[in-house]
C-alpha cells in the first residue's frame, strides 16, 4: 500500500503540476535504489565482517529506535532497520525566500500541502532549480543532508552520514525523523519541523539520562550543548526580528533597490560582527567564529531555514523532566494535530 500511495502522489503531482511528474519519478527511482542497496541492520550485526566501530553505532540505532517507540510512543514501523553506505551527499535541500522579506517561497504538493523546502536526490536537478529561483530574484540556499523522512511510506534507512557524529546527535536525528512518521501537519512546515526539533532535543536528552544516568558525563555534556544552542537561537531570533523591522520600514520600502541591497548587506555584516558580543561570555570562541562565518555568507534563506526548525517560544519552553512527560506531550500533540476520524 505504501508503494501504491507513493505512485498516487507522483501521478497526482504530474496531473496538477506538469513537470513535477519528472521530479516525483526521480525521487522514486532514487529512493528505490537506496533501499535496494541497503542492508538489514540485524544481518550486519551478525556478520563478522562488519567493522567494530560500525557495529557499535548500529547497536546505538537499535537502542535509540527501541527507546523512541517503547518509551516515547513514536510510531513503530520499518524505519531505520536498514543501513545504506555512501561516500557522497545524498539529499540536496533547496530553500528560497523573497529578497526583501523573510517570507519563504512555498512548493505545493498533494497530501503534504505547501512546504518551504524541496529535496532532490539528483544534484543536477537541484542546481537547475536553484539557478531558476536566483534568476527570478529570490534569495536561495542549497544544502546537503543525510537524513530525511518519507513519513512512513518507505522504510527509511540509516545512512553513513547519520553515523558520523556521536550517540547524542544520532539520537536527536533519529527521534526527530521518527516523530515526522508519527505526526506530520500538512501546510505547516514551521510547526511540523519545530515540534520535531523540540521532541528530538528532549528525546535525545532523556535517552541519555535513561541509559547513562543524570549524573553521567554524556548526559551533562549534552545538556550543556542544548543550553548553548538555546543561546544561538535567542540571538538569531533577535537578528531575524531586526530584519523583519527593516524590510517593513517605510523608508526601506521607498528606497532604490541598490540602497536596499547595501543596507541589507550591512545588516548581515553587523549580525556577524556582533555575535561575539552576545555569545562570547557563554559560548566557546570556536562556536562564535563558526556562526560569524555563516552570517557573513548568509542571505534571507538562512533565516528561513532557521525559522523552519525553531518554534518562536523555543528558548522559553520548559524542559521535560521525565520520559512520561515527553510521552504525554507527544500524545497530546497527536490529539491536537493528528487526523480526525
Amino acid at each position: 500500500m505504501a508503494l501504491d500511495l507513493f505512485w498516487l502522489l507522483i501521478f497526482s503531482s504530474g496531473l496538477h503540476f506538469g513537470r513535477d511528474i519528472t521530479y516525483g519519478w526521480h525521487l522514486l527511482q532514487g529512493q528505490m535504489r537506496i533501499l535496494l542497496q541497503s542492508r538489514r541492520i540485524e544481518k550486519m550485526l551478525s556478520d563478522p565482517a562488519t567493522p567494530d566501530t560500525l557495529r557499535q553505532k548500529l547497536k546505538w540505532v537499535q537502542d535509540i529506535r527501541q527507546f523512541a517507540t517503547d518509551s516515547l510512543g513514536l510510531t513503530k514501523n520499518r524505519n531505520y532497520t536498514r543501513y545504506y553506505a555512501h561516500t557522497e551527499g545524498l539529499l540536496y535541500v533547496l530553500t528560497a525566500c523573497e529578497k526583501y522579506s523573510l517570507r519563504p517561497y512555498l512548493w505545493k504538493f498533494p497530501v503534504i500541502g505547501s512546504v518551504s523546502y524541496k529535496g532532490f536526490l539528483d544534484p543536477i536537478m537541484a542546481r537547475r532549480e536553484w539557478e531558476e529561483l536566483l534568476a527570478r530574484g529570490y534569495d536561495v540556499r542549497l544544502r546537503i543532508v543525510d537524513a530525511w523522512s518519507t513519513l512512513g511510506y518507505f522504510p527509511d534507512p540509516v545512512t553513513t552520514g547519520m553515523l558520523q557524529t556521536g550517540e547524542e546527535n544520532l539520537a536527536n536525528v533519529l527521534i526527530h525523523e521518527m516523530f515526522h512518521a508519527t505526526l506530520y501537519i500538512p501546510d505547516s512546515t514551521e510547526l511540523s519541523e519545530g515540534l520535531a526539533t523540540r521532541v528530538g532535543d528532549a528525546g535525545a536528552l532523556l535517552y541519555l539520562k535513561t541509559k547513562y544516568g543524570p549524573g553521567s558525563v554524556r548526559y551533562q555534556n549534552y545538556l550543556e550543548i542544548l543550553k548553548t544552542e538555546k543561546r544561538y537561537v535567542r540571538y538569531l531570533n533577535q537578528c531575524a526580528a531586526r530584519l523583519d523591522s527593516l524590510y517593513q520600514h517605510p523608508a526601506f520600502l521607498a528606497a532604490h533597490p541598490s540602497e536596499k541591497d547595501s543596507l541589507k548587506k550591512w545588516y548581515f555584516h553587523m549580525f556577524a560582527e556582533r555575535c561575539s558580543d552576545h555569545l562570547q561570555a557563554t559560548v566557546p570562541p570556536v562556536y562564535c567564529e563558526n556562526l560569524r562565518h555563516q552570517l557573513r555568507q548568509a542571505n534571507n534563506a538562512f533565516f528561513t531555514i532557521f525559522r523552519q526548525y525553531h518554534l518562536p517560544d523555543s528558548t522559553n519552553a520548559v524542559p521535560f523532566q521525565s520520559v512520561a512527560e515527553l510521552r504525554n506531550y507527544i500524545k497530546e500533540l497527536k490529539k491536537q494535530y493528528g487526523k480526525k476520524s
